[in-house]
């Protein structure tokens, strides 16, 4: 979130006519920490340690998060390869997660290797970062670093932490050409977003290897990279066709009569400020003072655009191009991938210190670069306020009510009796809490713990919370227990009995038990 001209190397600075006024408060440091400085890291890294534990304890999975699990669990050969065309990520997460899955270890595995790669992340972030240290210590109790990535456990956090060791190794990568390359690989095969940036990346790493006298022992390296890249591409490819998409994304009227309703959407969202509809940018329907933090960054990311070398230039706006594009287009301004673009910035200009190379400054520059620091300020003071609300709120009325239907159905003895689910997607859910339960998805006539994506999809969610007529024949002959997310009326001569209700922000179930009679 800070500015490229603040990051010129200690030589030029030397050389050059110092300004007026000594900056109070650097963006980066200069020295190695001292004893009590490393004191500080260490009681931050605690704190932050005992809250993602706290966090992740009290956290209810919901079904974007169990469901890379529940299929790395029990997909089959042809389903796994439809699955990333269709969900939009590559597969490095969902290869991470396989042979823990297929081991039948709990799902609340994943969140413990999820919240591992958090501990990394925020250990590079204290000890390896360039930046100033109120700087490292913020920034790690931000809502994204905090909690939307290390707690709710998806692919971000993995990204970051490939991000971020890539910046780590930046300045030895003509030294250590195979790890560096490795890296890459991996970047990109952990997010969409991160693409760009990694393929800007690669370009550069190559144009330094071309310079270099002995030129190819460079070559196989960048192959490999250059592998991870086409891998990641292949993966998103349709498998078969556009079978594997929702019926949503292949209508053509999507994309005719949505495409300035989503560049709107995906750009300047609304948030209220004093009950008044405004647009922010990247924001959306949040409250004002949490979305200070991502103009501010923008503003700033914009004036380290002029005065950054222009590489840096160019890999700003290789990954600006690519988070707009799936922004806008994909996921209609999500706050938690807005929260992506200040974390992709610092990222930036921690590459960019990495690196070493900056463009000398103008006086207004170096002004503007005094400025700049207590510009972040209310950003960062208010993304803080955010996390410690976003917090308390998760602990108090989970994300999902899936766990609380699971324990329920364990608690009654009921864990081994057929689940009719009406909910489709949100089954991956209970699937996650209950691998050993046996699911009906009655949208598609399944006796599986996971949708097939594309046309079953569509027919899924085309009864979802309805009695399909299958479930309908079947209750008159037997007693059926039925997952839904909203109240359903089930036609005589069914009988519906409420067992239990749950409820949560983004899932709420119902439970019930249906005979005829």
């Amino acid at each position: 979130m800070l500015a490229g001209f603040a990051v010129l190397p200690h030589s030029w600075r030397m050389t050059s006519a110092p300004p007026r006024n000594r900056r109070k408060l650097p963006l980066f440091s200069e020295e190695a920490p001292s004893a009590r400085l490393l004191r500080v890291y260490g009681a931050a890294y605690i704190a932050y340690a005992l809250l993602l534990a706290v966090s992740v304890f009290m956290h209810c999975m919901w079904a974007d998060e169990a469901d890379p699990w529940v299929m790395a669990r029990e997909t089959n050969f042809h389903d796994f390869l439809r699955y990333f065309s269709y969900v939009g990520h590559p597969p490095l997460w969902f290869s991470l997660l396989f042979p823990f899955a297929r081991l039948g270890l709990p799902i609340e595995t994943m969140q413990g290797i999820n919240a591992v790669l958090a501990l990394m992340v925020a250990w590079l972030l204290l000890y390896r970062s360039p930046f100033a240290p109120w700087l490292r210590v913020a920034l790690l109790f931000t809502q994204g670093l905090s909690f939307q990535y290390a707690v709710v456990a998806r692919s971000y956090m993995l990204m970051l932490f490939i991000l971020f060791l890539l910046a780590a190794c930046h300045p030895s990568r003509l030294q250590r050409p195979w790890r560096y390359s490795a890296l890459l690989a991996l970047g990109f095969c952990t997010e969409s977003f991160a693409m760009p940036a990694i393929g800007m990346l690669l370009l550069f790493f190559a144009w330094d290897a071309w310079q270099q006298p002995q030129r190819g022992r460079y070559l196989p390296p960048l192959a490999l990279a250059a592998f991870g890249g086409l891998l990641s591409v292949a993966s998103l490819l349709p498998f078969d066709g556009m079978n594997n998409m929702q019926g949503f994304y292949k209508n053509p009227k999507f994309y005719q009569h949505a495409f300035l309703k989503n560049i709107v959407g995906g750009f300047f969202p609304w948030a209220l400020w004093r009950h008044v509809r405004m647009h922010f940018p990247l924001v959306d329907e949040l409250p004002w003072r949490f979305v200070l933090w991502v103009p501010i960054g923008a503003s700033v990311m914009a004036l380290a655009l002029l005065a950054s070398a222009p590489r840096w230039r160019l890999l700003l706006l290789a990954w600006l191009s690519g988070f707009f594009y799936i922004f806008s287009f994909v996921y209609f301004g999500q706050t938690w991938h807005a929260q992506l673009m200040p974390l992709f910035t610092i990222w930036t200009l921690w590459m960019h210190r990495a690196h070493g190379q900056a463009t000398p400054p103008t006086p207004w520059q170096r002004r503007a670069a005094t400025c700049l620091p207590f510009a972040l300020l209310p950003g960062l003071v208010f993304s803080l306020a955010s996390s410690l609300t976003v917090h308390r709120e998760d602990m108090l009325i989970p994300y999902s009510g899936g766990k609380e239907i699971a324990d329920y159905i364990r608690e009654t003895g009921r864990d081994k009796t057929l689940l009719t689910s009406l909910a489709c997607f949100n089954t991956s859910t209970m699937a996650g809490y209950l691998p050993g339960t046996p699911l009906w998805i009655a949208g598609n006539n399944r006796f599986a713990s996971y949708i097939i994506w594309g046309r079953h999809q569509d027919e899924c969610n085309a009864y979802f919370n309805k009695a399909t007529p299958i479930v309908i024949e079947r209750a008159k002959q037997e007693k059926l227990l039925v997952l839904t997310t909203a109240p359903v009326n089930f036609p005589p001569p069914l009988q519906a009995q409420l067992l239990k209700e749950s409820y949560g922000t983004h899932e709420s179930f119902l439970l019930y038990e249906v005979e005829a009679k």
